[in-house]
């Protein structure tokens, strides 16, 4: 194969620009994450139970939960918290039991439980889903929380229909709440009680619990299912019937006030203000640099058609696409360098024409190992993880092919001919190959480590072991159709040439002189310098473990 590549050279460049071409396409399409998702291993058991005590909830609902899936297999920890309002168990599976076949199992048990109080809801099982945070934003100012909270609902709208972005969440939300007073004096006066209320406004009210009738030392919770949501619906709520026709309205024995609870569970400000926050997340296959830019898209498209009243402010912050911008660009930067580094070192050694193709082959490589990455093949993201595969492989890329190119530099000054082209990759062809395979395999091993941990073992080392086998393709076979002899004309001898003339002599005489005359006294003495650097090594430990 590689004499007939060496015969078509253009067969070469079409593999070249066809691994290039592949490359580009694949890295617009990879998805962008922080880091790889460890897929979801949480299962939630949730209880509504207003019971008014942590210790109630615990005793009729947790305990009951938690012995009913005990003895379930597949189960690695189980975790609970218990309120006034309620029950909450987490179940952490293995990491090698399926999660949907475990959620199955412990509807079952929970479904199958005895003796659940009457005034609980209908336990709720759900398992963990896929949710990274992907920008977090901010509607603040001192403005009634009423007009904060209906610019969030309008803004998650807006950002719900861009396409990229799938989940937002609302932060600081308080539910609105009808409050009750009753007049203790107009009750007396109609000859009506506190319960009499509390039945009327319960027989139509709103959906959820929502609201208490209060008097000086009593509170009532309500619960009701009837659609009532103003407070002017509920003034109208009829009380008592009179015998002459007329109607006693709730609105007649009561103070009826529309607003938001007096002491709601969370309280959210920015920077020292009253505020409502929007959560923005990304799910199993959403791209993180698309949601936010969509996200800040939506957010400026506010700002330039004022849409926010005076008085209300809106920021962005949190944005985790940050961190893997960061990485791209320092990856983009280090193979700049690596690449201009080696074209001008190369240079000085051989000739420009082996550097400048020596070189090419670092973005061929990289080419290769994102079309390896897209989801046909080794489905992997740019991640933190994996771009550190990059960067870590750069160093190992050019090894193949510096030794292809200096090889067949050597043989082509002791005859220009294509044959001297091909014995100059054959002759390092299998030593090569075989140290690349290695290699591989050395990297490819860690993708069978077990566990969470594996998830980000197996990023870093299949792009190591992508960008090397991309490596040996371009050495072998694209490498040596660059390299085939050119018919030689006569020039005069330019500066650069000079120059690397000169660097020439002197590293000739520092090879010769010097560096093999040392390296055969290192093998005549190979014992000698064994033991020394066994000796080097006991004292470093030595002074190490002093210093500590």
């Amino acid at each position: 194969m590689i004499a007939w590549f060496l015969r078509n050279p253009v067969a070469a460049n079409l593999l070249m620009i066809g691994i290039l071409v592949l490359g580009v396409q694949s890295a617009l399409e990879l998805r962008r994450e922080i880091f790889p998702q460890l897929p979801p291993s949480e299962i939630t058991v949730s209880v509504v139970y207003d019971s008014g005590s942590a210790r109630q909830a615990e005793e009729n609902i947790t305990r009951k939960i938690e012995h009913a899936i005990k003895d379930l297999s597949g189960i690695r920890e189980v975790t609970s918290s218990s309120s006034r309002t309620g029950s909450t168990v987490t179940i952490r599976k293995n990491y090698d039991a399926d999660l949907d076949k475990l959620l199955n199992k412990i509807k079952a048990r929970v479904d199958a439980i005895i003796g659940m109080p009457k005034d609980a809801e209908k336990p709720v099982v759900e398992a963990e889903e896929w949710d990274v945070t992907a920008l977090r934003v901010n509607l603040y100012g001192e403005v009634p929380q009423g007009l904060l909270q209906s610019l969030a609902s309008s803004l998650r709208e807006d950002l719900l229909g861009k396409p990229g972005i799938t989940t937002v969440e609302l932060q600081g939300y308080k539910t609105p709440e009808i409050t009750i007073e009753v007049d203790e004096a107009r009750l007396q006066t109609h000859g009506l009680s506190l319960q009499d209320i509390s039945d009327a406004v319960a027989h139509e009210s709103l959906v959820e619990v929502s609201g208490a009738l209060r008097s000086e030392d009593t509170i009532v919770q309500l619960t009701a299912d009837a659609p009532r949501y103003r407070k002017d619906e509920f003034a109208h709520i009829t009380v008592r019937k009179n015998p002459g026709g007329s109607e006693l309205k709730l609105g007649e024995v009561a103070t009826i006030t529309d607003g938001f609870p007096s002491s709601p569970r969370t309280w959210l400000r920015y920077q020292g203000k009253r505020s409502v926050g929007l959560r923005v997340t990304v799910g199993e296959h959403g791209d993180i640099t698309r949601v936010t830019r969509e996200a800040r898209e939506v957010l400026d498209d506010w700002r330039v058609r004022g849409k926010l009243p005076q008085g209300v402010g809106i920021a962005a912050w949190d944005d985790d696409s940050e961190f893997i911008k960061s990485r791209l660009s320092a990856l983009l930067f280090n193979g700049a360098v690596g690449i201009i580094l080696v074209i001008v070192l190369l240079s000085l050694v051989l000739e420009a024409r082996v550097a400048f193709w020596v070189a090419v082959g670092l973005p061929v490589c990289f080419a290769g190992a994102l079309f390896a990455m897209g989801d046909p093949i080794l489905g992997l993201s740019l991640n933190e993880v994996s771009t550190f595969g990059f960067i870590v492989a750069m160093g190992i890329l050019v090894d193949d092919a510096v030794v292809v190119g200096e090889n067949i530099h050597t043989r082509q000054a002791l005859s220009p001919t294509p044959e001297a082209t091909l014995e100059g990759v054959r002759q390092v062809a299998m030593p090569t190959l075989i140290g690349g395979l290695t290699t591989v395999v050395a990297f490819s091993s860690l993708a069978f480590v077990f566990g969470n941990y594996g998830v980000y073992f197996s990023q870093f080392s299949l792009v190591v072991a992508a960008c090397l086998v991309f490596s040996m393709i371009e050495s072998k076979l694209i490498l040596p159709a660059h390299l085939l002899p050119r018919r030689r004309t006569a020039a005069s001898p330019s500066p650069r040439r000079t120059i690397a003339q000169r660097f020439q002599a002197r590293f000739e005489t520092f090879k010769t002189k010097l560096f093999l005359p040392g390296l055969q006294r290192a093998i005549d003495y190979r014992f000698l310098c064994f033991l020394s650097r066994t000796f080097q090594v006991t004292d470093y430990r030595t002074s190490n473990r002093d210093t500590l």
